[in-house]
């Protein structure tokens, strides 16, 4: 574990909103993906294809400074549990039952990516500590 990580500091970026916004990087991606799949053949097609590998670099680039000591074996699944949770909580508004399950798992990969406990907000905990 990298020294930025033992001594991470929740009141200038919390790991929950780093995590989010890669799971929101790959969402545009996702959405810009589909849009060159509906604009091929039109001029349209190569913005949205350009969109889309902006934002998976974008995306690298932002895990490799901010978790650049994430396992390359669980590089891929703390990406994809990111967009996991990001989807999740637009599908599933009305039911905070899967969302939970979701949550946990998402949880999981990412504290075994980190090494630190996620299973409870440590930005909201860290934000009340503040003073």
């Amino acid at each position: 574990m990298s020294e930025e990580q033992k001594t991470f500091n929740h009141k200038s970026a919390a790991i929950s909103d780093k995590i989010r916004a890669i799971g929101e990087l790959e969402h545009i991606r996702a959405h810009a993906l589909r849009s060159a799949t509906v604009a091929v053949g039109t001029d349209d097609e190569m913005f949205y294809l350009v969109l889309a590998k902006q934002a998976k670099d974008m995306r690298r680039e932002f895990m490799q400074k901010h978790f650049p000591d994430i396992d390359s074996k669980l590089w891929c699944l703390c990406k994809s549990a990111a967009c996991l949770r990001q989807i999740a909580y637009e599908i599933w508004e009305e039911k905070a039952e899967p969302l939970k399950e979701i949550d946990d798992m998402v949880d999981e990969i990412w504290s075994k990516a980190t090494g630190e406990d996620l299973s409870d907000c440590e930005a909201c905990k860290s934000d009340k500590e503040e003073e």
